[in-house]
Order: structure tokens, then sequence, then C-alpha cells
């Protein structure tokens, strides 16, 4: 059977990337003459965050990508916890012609996984070629305790994959069992951070309720 088309093609980033600049751009110059014109419009910001976050992505993408483009094969990307833009330019970096990188030219599938009822990851059938007997990297925004990290490499392993590290934006775990974790933040750059189960949470047991929810879409006071 022929693998299919890579969801997010490495091949084709650049040509994205141009394609959103200069749509943020053309928002730019329509909002900046609208609020001078005096309009509040909310979406006159939008443009200006499509580009920030951009500019955010290429450059976490940056920093990861040190980590594994000399001796970790990849041939897909299984990007959890919204991060599929960081993963499509992580992509593009791995597959950067130079000295030693072993992904150079190749390309490389970028991914999202769909959830069951019982939150397992599943895969649908154009999904499951771009797993099975392929070289996985699982990317996600924070790795804390490993327990998602470790869902995933168990669905990457249900497929017929072989996951070869982990990436995240922050970690306090180095390893995943054989695993490596590597991170743009560690648990050295936040110092007081713990993790607890709801059952131990010294927070909870002193009736202090939480301050606010933080995942994917940012962070939601309470």
């Amino acid at each position: 059977m022929k693998d299919p088309k890579p969801q997010y093609p490495a091949s084709l980033f650049w040509s994205g990337v141009a394609v959103s600049i200069l749509r943020s751009f053309l928002w730019l110059v329509v909002s900046t003459v609208l609020l001078l014109l005096g309009s509040t419009t909310p979406w006159c910001g939008w443009a200006g965050l499509s580009l920030l976050a951009l500019v955010v992505a290429v450059a976490v993408a940056k920093q990861l990508v040190a980590n594994f483009k000399n001796d970790t094969p990849v041939d897909t990307i299984l990007c959890l916890d919204g991060t599929a833009v960081i993963g499509t330019c992580l992509a593009d970096e791995l597959t950067k012609s130079g000295f030693q990188i072993i992904n150079a030219h190749k390309s490389i599938y970028v991914i999202e996984p769909e959830y069951n009822s019982n939150s397992q990851m599943i895969f649908r059938d154009n999904i499951q070629p771009m797993i099975r007997n392929k070289h996985v990297l699982i990317l996600m925004a924070s790795c804390t305790t490993g327990y998602t990290a470790s869902k995933g490499v168990e669905a990457i392993g249900y497929y017929g994959g072989e996951v070869v590290g982990v990436a995240a934006l922050y970690s306090a775990v180095n390893h995943l069992g054989d695993l490596p974790v590597r991170s743009v933040y560690a648990l050295s750059d936040l110092p007081d951070y713990a993790s607890y189960d709801y059952k131990d949470c010294p927070y909870c047991k002193k009736g202090r309720k939480l301050d606010a929810l933080v995942n994917s879409h940012g962070y939601s006071s309470i």
C-alpha cells in the first residue's frame, strides 16, 4: 500500500510561511488603516498575533532541532497539546541539508491524534501508514509527569510505529523509560514547580481553590 502524502509536507513549509506572512502583512495594513480611522474591531490585532505565533514557533523549533537532527531518524512527528504549527516548523528544520543531518531532504509527516470516549489516542486509516514502521518523534507543550507522553508511546506502538524521542516546550522529566525527553525549558528554569496527584495535593487538603486552568488554548482564570 502506497503511503499517503504528508498531512503537513515539510517541503511546502516555506511556501506556507510566505503565504502566512503576506496574509498577516495585509491584515496589518488593513488593521492599521481601520485603527487610524477610529475602528476598534477585535480582529484588528489577529494578524499581528498570527505572525507573532509563527515567529515564536520557528524559534522554538530551532532550539529543539539541535537535540535530534544528527543522530535521531525521524519519519513522523506526533503533535500533542495543539503543537502542530511548531511540529511543522520542526519538520522543516530537521529536513534542511547540512553536515551530519540524517533527515536531510526527507519528507516528514506531521500528524495529530483523535481521542475516543476513553481518552485513548486513535488514528484513522489515512493516518496509520504515517505511523506503521515509522520512526516517530512525540512533540508536546509540557511533559510534567510523563503520563500523556506514555499514552502517546503506547498508541504509536499499537499502530506499529517506533517512538525515537519526546520533545516538549517544558519538561519536568529527563527520560521516559529509555526515551530521552528534550525541552526548551526544564525543571531548573522553574525551581518551585511541583506536581501532585489530586489525592495528595497539599493545597486541596487545605481547601485552597485553584487560581486558573492552563491548556493549549492558554491561561484561564477561575
